[in-house]
């Protein structure tokens, strides 16, 4: 006779759970022996990169020569656009209430110089045979350029949040926070740049994709440090409201109070479980940060 279907139950759901999440720690399949395999075969790529002294100088001379290249055009862009400020009377900073002008000029005079020199050097470059040292400089290089737009279009978009009340947290954010923001676009484009098939076929798979989360990782360390070093004065720019929507829209105002003051714990969710991921999925985080942005946003809601 068949046996009737027996029902787990809720504590029979909750030890089958906790046992395949024990299974997935355990093993072979376990996140640490995945990652001692990868860092083992990258360790095995980097020795096979370790040439004589001799066939390595030719790549460092040419990383030197191209970053070196790169540099004195864009100071060179930059002097030119100080003169050019100084003989039209334009100020460095950005108004206390810029305009759409202000804001173009701004991002011109971060972006351009540095964009400018990376396109002449490319040209430059382009008539070099291809070697390591080469691609590894133009993908600094340009990370370092991703790196300076993600900041600048991130101090254009606090500048548009402008009002009143908000002075004080919008002359912290352009002032302190060009900089880490910086950093944080900088590694996230150059963990992606580490995936050009190009650079995987010179420097070795495992190698590549060990570098490309390290680099993930120092991205997500950032934000969170940003996070938690601009709490305040992102709240301010969500929080402090005109008197007139205060009043007429109360329920509103108060929504938006309580998001201002709980902004960073959602944000600051979304680090630690991409990291977790990170670690869990043995740098594959595709699925899982999609996982994560799904609980940032159910966090949010239920805030």
């Amino acid at each position: 006779k068949a046996q009737p279907v027996t029902e787990e139950g809720v504590l029979g759901l909750i030890g089958s759970t906790l046992s395949n999440f024990e299974k997935q720690f355990t093993g072979d399949d376990s996140p640490l022996s995945r990652w001692s395999q990868e860092v083992e075969h990258a360790r095995d790529e980097l020795d096979a990169l370790m040439l004589p002294a001799s066939e390595w100088l030719p790549i460092i001379f040419g990383f030197a020569l191209i970053l070196l290249l790169w540099s004195l055009l864009a100071y060179a862009m930059i002097w030119l656009s100080h003169r050019v400020r100084l003989r039209f009377g334009l100020t460095e900073d950005l108004p206390q209430h810029p305009t759409t002008m202000d804001l173009l000029r701004f991002a011109l005079r971060k972006l351009g110089p540095w964009m400018v020199a990376l396109l002449i050097t490319v040209y430059m470059t382009y008539a070099l045979p291809s070697s390591l040292g080469k691609d590894l400089a133009m993908v600094l290089a340009y990370a370092l350029v991703i790196g300076t737009c993600f900041s600048a279009i991130c101090v254009i978009a606090f500048s548009v949040l402008d009002g009143p009340h908000r002075h004080r947290a919008l002359y912290i954010l352009r002032h302190q926070a060009f900089r880490p923001l910086w950093l944080i676009g900088s590694f996230a484009a150059f963990a992606e740049a580490l995936s050009d098939p190009r650079l995987v076929s010179s420097l070795g798979q495992h190698l590549a994709h060990t570098a490309a989360t390290l680099a993930n990782v120092l991205a997500a360390l950032s934000t969170g440090l940003f996070i938690l070093r601009f709490r305040r004065p992102i709240a301010h720019l969500i929080r402090n409201q005109p008197l007139s929507r205060r009043v007429t829209r109360r329920a509103v105002s108060d929504t938006i109070d309580i998001l201002g003051t709980f902004w960073y714990i959602p944000a600051l969710i979304l680090v630690a479980i991409s990291l977790f991921a990170t670690f869990i999925s043995a740098g594959d985080t595709s699925t899982a940060l999609r996982q994560s942005l799904l609980c940032t946003v159910l966090v949010v809601l239920c805030m």
